[in-house]
């Protein structure tokens, strides 16, 4: 190795679950970045998916994605996510924006009641 040369060293670890039989995976450098990020696991979105959720397309990269907006307590959050064979593939999660929030509400006003 010459002097200044980088040796690059990369390592992907995808993990994988499977919740109420939807199976789900996301790489654990991505999900470690986005929890110091975001403040949010993405083990920890995995019941958003089964509760009222507003799902919106949103590709990237030439990538087909997906953007759903729900509930969790009394939180409001935003996963992106591509389907890959039979699993969805987490990218990232956040608090929803506003935008987001009242699109979601308008969607399901129900949700709301009693709060």
């Amino acid at each position: 190795k010459s002097r200044g040369e980088k040796t690059r060293v990369s390592c992907s670890c995808t993990y994988s679950r499977t919740y109420c039989s939807v199976k789900f995976e996301w790489d654990e450098q991505k999900n470690d970045a986005n929890g110091a990020k975001h403040g949010i696991d993405f083990g920890d979105v995995l019941p958003l998916f089964l509760g009222p959720v507003l799902r919106q397309r949103s590709d990237r990269h030439g990538e087909e994605r997906y953007r759903v907006i729900g509930r969790i307590g009394q939180r409001y959050v935003s996963v992106a996510y591509t389907v890959r064979e039979d699993r969805n593939r987490i990218i990232s999660a956040r608090r929803a924006s506003r935008d987001e929030r009242r699109a979601y509400r308008e969607t399901h006003p129900e949700t709301e009641q009693g709060n």
